[in-house]
Order: C-alpha cells, then structure tokens, then sequence
C-alpha cells in the first residue's frame, strides 16, 4: 500500500466531502425546479449549510493545495468553486 502524506489524505477527504455535498445540493435543486415545487423553509436551511460547508471546505483546499505546490486538487478545488458560483447565479436568475 502506497503510504500518502498527512497533507495529500487531508486533500483527498476534503475533497471527497466537498463533491459528496455539492452532489447533495445538485441533487436537491435538480429535484426542486423538475418538480417546480416551493422549497420549504427547512429545505432552504439546508442549502444553505450545505453551500456553506462547501464552500469553506473548498476555499481551505484550494489554499492548501497551493500552499504544497497540487496541481490536481486545485484543478478539483477549482471546478467545485466554480461549480457553486454557477449554480448561485441559477438560483438568483430563476427566483428573479
């Protein structure tokens, strides 16, 4: 078994997390405007943690894979940055 730095496992599960909850939000909007359903006060809530988390957890990723020269995790970082930014700006556009 290749053994991996503290650093690059701390990149590899933030990153994992971040992709498992920009899925989950991904998941929750697909589902919201496919129905054209209300999201619930609770729902919103939940978005909005979730953006949150992710979005923290993306920003120190992105740092840290700088900060140790990652070409890789900050291509990942990046994309789910950007990712995020998109689908706010999906959302300003459609509440609008």
């Amino acid at each position: 078994m290749l053994k991996r730095s503290g650093k690059v496992q701390f990149l590899f599960w933030l990153a994992f997390f971040a992709i498992l909850f920009t899925l989950w939000i991904s998941a929750i909007l697909i589902i919201g405007f496919a129905w054209h359903t209300t999201f619930s006060e609770p729902t919103i809530k939940l978005l909005f943690v979730l953006y949150f988390i992710t979005g923290i957890a993306s920003l120190i990723g992105l740092l840290l894979s700088i900060l140790i020269n990652n070409r890789h995790y900050q291509k990942i970082f990046s994309i789910i940055i950007f990712i995020l930014f998109v689908s706010l700006l999906a959302i300003r556009s459609v509440t609008d």
